[in-house]
């Protein structure tokens, strides 16, 4: 691969100046725009733009990005002769030369061929615990997707525990995610499985199943499915446990209107969590913690509650089957539970979905042993 020629060689033909490792007039001299960070944003997750020793996560105008000598472009589209495209409104990301080990892998049950890129630092342990955590997240997902692809796709996980102090969570999309926790920690697999299931069911070319899932819109069922998920799949001893109690005491904080109960980010807004309008079906214009709570909070526990309740019924069903077969055959989540359950039953399910009835905590209890 490429790389371009070092900061030297363009200083002395152009006299471009280097001051403090930047690189002045370089975006003039090759057309590409600089990566930098001016100072770091922190999202939902962790740090989402950071420029360190080792690793530069920024934003882009979704043009061409200069990648230095010594540095490295992951998730690019394409990289040619020092440059690297990067996925249109995703942040673009590089990583220090020599800092990174690598491993690729192929999961059972996966059409992916996952390139895992891991600080040299961390230790021989810790970094076989991450790989198994990443293959086990593309193979339990890809086996509930019905992944038969024929051809592996590429695509790479970045691990970035052990760098820069912080935790690090740029944007996942469809050719890089993140393993971003201590390994065997619920949160680390737990959004790992959330990136994979959106490998599926947002980059995927043709999720029709999507527009069937009313009074769902596809952008509520994507992340229903997302959410879920990762409870639901997780390797992680007591991950249930951790994960349902934690969105059950948000719920619980929403539905009482006690803000108290919430100290998190970013349900620890005071002004945004009061005026919070509970509700999976976010309004046109919904503010982000709406989208927070409805997508994120609301609609997992939604599904968990629906689980333990078709378990309680004796339907001899469970939610994940109910979910593939809405994908195999082109029809409602809903429809499907109507079959399944009686029509007070799943009107109900709707009204926790709408945020019309709270969720009983007996039913998130039954769920916690379900995946546990």
């Amino acid at each position: 691969m490429q790389r371009n020629r070092t900061y030297a060689v363009l200083a002395s033909i152009a006299g471009i100046a280097l001051v403090s490792g930047a690189l002045i007039g370089y975006t003039l001299l090759s057309g590409c725009e600089e990566a930098r960070v001016d100072r770091p944003l922190v999202g939902s997750h962790g740090v989402r733009t950071i420029q360190s020793d080792l690793l530069i996560a920024f934003e882009h105008r979704g043009g061409a990005v200069c990648v230095p000598d010594g540095w490295i472009a992951l998730g690019a589209l394409r990289e040619e002769a020092g440059v690297a495209y990067f996925e249109s409104g995703k942040t673009g990301v590089l990583i220090r030369k020599g800092a990174f080990g690598f491993r690729t892998i192929e999961p059972k049950d996966s059409g992916y061929r996952v390139e895992i890129a891991y600080p040299l630092s961390v230790p021989r342990a810790t970094v076989e615990r991450v790989f198994r955590d990443v293959d086990h997240a593309f193979s339990s997902i890809g086996a509930w997707f019905e992944d038969r692809a024929t051809e592996r796709v590429a695509h790479t996980v970045l691990v970035t525990v052990g760098v820069a102090g912080e935790r690090i969570y740029p944007d996942p999309g469809a050719q890089l995610s993140f393993y971003i926790g201590e390994p065997g920690s619920e949160r680390a697999q737990g959004l790992l499985l959330h990136a994979v299931v959106h490998l599926y069911n947002r980059y995927a070319q043709t999720p029709e199943y999507l527009n069937t899932q009313e009074p769902f819109s596809p952008e509520e069922y994507a992340e229903l499915e997302a959410t879920w998920a990762e409870t639901a799949f997780s390797s992680v001893r007591d991950a249930a446990f951790t994960r349902l109690n934690y969105l059950y005491r948000v719920h619980t904080a929403v539905v009482t209107q006690n803000a108290e109960l919430v100290t998190e980010s970013p349900f620890n807004d005071r002004e945004a969590f009061m005026t919070l309008r509970p509700t999976v079906h976010v309004p046109r214009g919904g503010s982000y913690l709406e989208y927070q709570y409805g997508h994120y909070i609301l609609a997992p526990l939604v599904a968990a509650a629906t689980d333990a309740l078709l378990t309680e019924r004796g339907t001899g069903v469970r939610l994940r089957d109910l979910m593939r077969e809405a994908r195999r055959d082109n029809v409602s989540l809903v429809s499907l539970l109507e079959r399944s359950l009686p029509e007070r039953d799943v009107r109900t399910i709707e009204r926790w979905a709408a945020a019309d009835a709270a969720i009983p905590l007996d039913l998130v209890r039954r769920a916690i042993a379900l995946y546990d």
